[in-house]
C-alpha cells in the first residue's frame, strides 16, 4: 500500500504579502528638519515598528534592534536626536531606567490602528 503524499498548506494571501508601512514625505522632512538625517532614520524605524506591532503604545528604540533592522545609527547621534525631537514635541520620551532601551510615543498620531 503506497502512502499519500501532503501537500503543504496554502497561505493565506495576507500571510505571503511583506508588510509595507506608511511613509509619510512631509513628516519624514519636518524630522530631518529638527534632527537632521538622524530624525529621518528614528522617524522610518518607530513607522515601521508601529506598523508591525499595530497598536499605539511605546515604541523601545535600541541601539542593537535599529542596527540589525537596517538602521546603524552611532548611540550618541541617536540620544543627541531623540532629546532635540523631544524639544521640539514630535515624541514624548518614557523615563529612562538605566541599562535600558529608550523608550518614545509619539503624540501626534494617536489612534493610527485603532480601525484595525
Amino acid at each position: 500500500m503506497r502512502r499519500k503524499i501532503k501537500k503543504p498548506k496554502r497561505q493565506s494571501p495576507k500571510l505571503l504579502k511583506e508588510f509595507i508601512f506608511k511613509m509619510h514625505p512631509l513628516e519624514q522632512m519636518v524630522w530631518k528638519k529638527v534632527a537632521g538625517p538622524s530624525g529621518a532614520k528614528i522617524y522610518q524605524f518607530v513607522k515601521w515598528k508601529r506598523g508591525m506591532m499595530k497598536h499605539n503604545g511605546w515604541i523601545t528604540v535600541g541601539n542593537v534592534e535599529m542596527r540589525d533592522h537596517g538602521w546603524p545609527m552611532n548611540r550618541e547621534t541617536k540620544s543627541n536626536a531623540i532629546y532635540k525631537l523631544n524639544q521640539a514635541e514630535l515624541i514624548g520620551i518614557h523615563p529612562k531606567e538605566p541599562g535600558k532601551s529608550v523608550r518614545v510615543f509619539r503624540p501626534d498620531i494617536k489612534g493610527e490602528y485603532d480601525d484595525r
